[in-house]
């Protein structure tokens, strides 16, 4: 391919990078006059061209052995790989003696920066435009400018930031948290916009405080700068723990901001809520899907999830199927309850939400009559394996992994820290899990390499009631291996309804085990003896208050004892119970998060 080819493939990438602005991907399984290609680079523009040949080569017929499908499978093997396609890594790949290719394929990259295209998967149609807000490790960047930020095209900033994106960078996007949250507190006092008026006034206190520790470190940045106008090397050894700190606070407050909003337990508030959604401030904070969650759970007529009930998904991906049984003797009445909750949990977990709050999406709800039972489909990352040996219960890694394949103490810690951050998160939308327990924590293997991914724990085993809906339906069982993992007031016939305390109970019995690295089961039956609930808490205490520290650390295992001993503010009059998830976050997430090197 060469001359009026060229010109004409020119022509075309011409006219359409003026249209859309995107770069171009040409894929040729034929000859290539790669001289001719790099000549006309001009007209070629933001391009980058794989070839199956140089000019004059001959290239097999199509067939096992061509170009197009070495060139497919190689695609897909990177895909499994990483989650991503890097053009110029397929291109290494192919010229390997291993792709037995008649020919050596041609790479021409014509593009600004010459870094290489990456393709990604499509976001799925289900997703939520917010999820475009910053999760996951980053790096805060700041851009010095001549004319006021309010002049200046955002837009620009990352189109230019985007040409040479290194492939580890997944996203470019200019933050300007600061300066959204500035502005949604001053509106607060006079309730301006309805995310404002959103906000539950028993939390106006805790908001400030965050507002106060983010105002701090925007004096510290100022004084910084100007104590060392003259001084540029003392200006930069500050900024980056300035900005890191900032960084931190601007969370917090976030986090600050979605346990505070009110429950929507009436119909007003539940009004109030929708404009609060519709909120540009809202989106600009990143807290719409959040808000949204805590939506389903007041009202399950409010969700747009794309939940498939019953019926044939379109969901093509590997899924995890995870059964709910029923007892064949439960009344009509009570699987008509039991059919809405389900329906609810699903829903919920169908929404779109970010990566901290460790759960797949279910994509289909399918109930088994017959056989007393729903099974809930969730979709599983492509790049993890789902066989007998993948995903992996926390309970079955600490008890058999053994060497190099058990998680370090700083991943262990870390494990602790998302579980924790996990949990609270749940609980500021409104909803309770039921189910905390090791058992119900999984862990995926990465296909290309069967090695066990502690990056992410997903939570598993929801139950089905809200805190503020009747006790689990049924009779009660003994199950000896998940009850080490119930709070004791949640056990036997007289057991209570489900609320915060009674997570974050079983939140500690799981932190104990990554603390000391064995099972609650086997602390307990070390003893020889049959005990009752309120023994089993008094020997996990024990081991928590003599083993714990040594393990992992005082703050870890301060942490650890204020969820086994329920020190969290109990008001039963405070029926959200927002006083308890204020001082689980401060007493539990913020303490083991001190404790570790956050990434």
């Amino acid at each position: 391919m060469a001359g009026m080819e060229i010109e004409m493939i020119g022509n075309m990438t011409e006219k359409r990078n003026k249209q859309f602005g995107h770069h171009l991907l040409l894929l040729f399984d034929c000859c290539f006059a790669a001289q001719a290609g790099r000549a006309g680079s001009e007209s070629l523009g933001k391009s980058e061209l794989l070839a199956a040949a140089a000019m004059g080569m001959m290239t097999p017929m199509p067939g096992e052995r061509s170009f197009t499908v070495a060139l497919i499978k190689e695609i897909l093997a990177s895909y499994k790989e990483t989650g991503v396609v890097l053009v110029k890594d397929v291109h290494t790949q192919l010229v390997k003696r291993k792709a037995r290719l008649h020919a050596t394929p041609i790479h021409i990259n014509l593009r600004p920066g010459k870094r290489s295209i990456q393709l990604e998967r499509l976001p799925d149609k289900n997703t939520s435009k917010d999820n475009t807000t910053l999760h996951g490790p980053y790096i805060p960047l700041v851009l010095k400018t001549k004319e006021d930020i309010g002049r200046l095209n955002i837009d620009s900033f990352v189109r230019w930031l985007g040409e040479d994106r290194p492939r580890d960078i997944l996203s470019v996007q200019v933050l300007e948290t600061t300066s959204h949250i500035q502005g949604f507190v001053r509106s607060v006092d006079t309730k301006g916009t309805p995310l404002a008026k959103a906000v539950n006034d028993t939390a106006l206190d805790s908001i400030m405080k965050a507002w106060d520790n983010v105002s701090r470190i925007i004096d510290q940045c100022s004084s910084t700068q100007r104590s060392s106008r003259h001084d540029i090397s003392a200006l930069r050894a500050h900024a980056e723990d300035l900005l890191e700190n900032l960084d931190s606070m601007n969370h917090e407050f976030v986090d600050t901001l979605e346990r505070g909003v009110i429950t929507a337990n009436s119909s007003e508030e539940l009004q109030t809520l929708d404009d609060a959604i519709d909120d540009p401030i809202s989106d600009a904070l990143g807290v719409v899907d959040a808000l949204r969650l805590r939506q389903i759970v007041y009202s399950t007529g409010k969700a747009q999830t794309g939940l498939v009930e019953d019926g044939n998904t379109t969901y093509t991906g590997t899924s995890l199927q995870e059964e709910k049984r029923y007892d064949w003797y439960f009344s009509e009445q009570e699987k008509e309850v039991l059919r809405a909750r389900i329906r609810h949990l699903a829903v919920l977990l169908s929404a779109p939400k970010d990566v901290g709050f460790q759960s797949l999406r279910c994509h289909r709800c399918e109930h088994k009559v017959f056989k007393s039972r729903y099974i809930l489909h969730f979709e599983v990352p492509p790049a993890y394996d789902v066989s007998e040996r993948s995903p992996l219960p926390l309970t079955t890694i600490i008890e058999s992994a053994k060497g190099s394949a058990r998680p370090t103490l700083d991943e262990r810690l870390r494990i602790a820290y998302l579980l924790a951050k996990a949990v609270h998160k749940w609980h500021s939308t409104g909803w309770v899990h039921q189910g905390i327990s090791s058992p119900n924590i999984r862990f995926f293997r990465f296909k290309d390499s069967g090695h066990i991914d502690f990056s992410r724990p997903f939570l598993l085993g929801f139950d089905f009631a809200r805190p503020d809906s009747d006790p689990s339906i049924g009779r009660p069982t003994n199950d000896p291996y998940f009850d080490v993992y119930r709070h004791p007031a949640r056990q036997g016939r007289a057991r209570q309804g489900h609320r915060k305390i009674h997570d974050y109970y079983s939140l500690g019995v799981v932190l104990l085990e990554i603390g000391l690295w064995q099972s609650a089961v086997k602390i307990v039956s070390r003893t020889g003896k049959d005990l009752n609930p309120a023994s089993v808490r008094d020997l996990l205490q024990t081991e928590s208050t003599e083993r714990l520290g040594h393990y992992a650390g005082a703050l870890y295992q301060k942490a650890v004892n204020d969820c086994l001993l329920s020190r969290f503010d109990d008001d039963l009059d405070n029926k959200n119970e927002t006083r308890a998830l204020n001082e689980f976050y401060e007493k539990v997430v913020k303490k083991i998060r001190s404790g570790i090197v956050v990434r």
